[in-house]
């Protein structure tokens, strides 16, 4: 007897969200991650506009690119031991954008941003802005996404060359 695998909610796009994302897509379990900004990284991602992150500028993880990373993605070998919050989010970018190298989508298209906007809708404490707003908008988050994979690409290309 077929049975269907549950939906899956993950809250938060940081580390912890997209390791959890990374683990059910793994095992083929569907999932969705809602994030309140409008960028993934967590605490990693310094000037998050959702004012959750504490980094500073000058932060470095002081656990090893060797133990933060997955076996089946690791961190680039001209990172430091131990990353600057920069290369931190770099590779979380690079895991959401990037994937696996897998014919199957990557984890981004899994996150829905700015959740916070789309619960208040629900509940008829947020109005829509106009169509040309909505248009507006999609066009600046898609021309920001295509940059932020072009980044990614040519991050996996120096990666690859060296």
């Amino acid at each position: 007897m077929y049975r269907s695998l549950p939906r899956t909610a993950i809250i938060g796009a940081g580390i912890s969200g997209l390791t959890a994302g990374k683990m059910l897509k793994d095992y083929g379990v569907p999932y969705t991650t809602f994030e309140t900004s409008d960028r993934i990284g967590g605490n990693w991602a310094f000037g998050n506009p959702n004012g959750h992150s504490s980094a500073y500028r000058s932060l470095h993880i002081d656990t090893s690119r060797q133990r933060l990373c997955f076996k089946d993605f690791p961190m680039p070998e001209h990172y430091p031991t131990f990353p600057h919050h920069s290369d931190v989010k770099a590779y979380l970018d690079d895991l959401a954008f990037i994937g696996f190298a897998q014919s199957v989508p990557t984890l981004f298209p899994f996150v829905e941003c700015q959740s916070r906007l789309l619960a208040a809708y629900a509940v008829g404490r947020y109005a829509l802005p106009s169509h040309a707003e909505m248009e507006r908008v999609i066009d600046a988050e898609h021309d920001l996404r295509t940059r932020e994979l072009r980044a990614s690409l040519e991050r996996a290309n120096r990666v690859a060359q060296v």
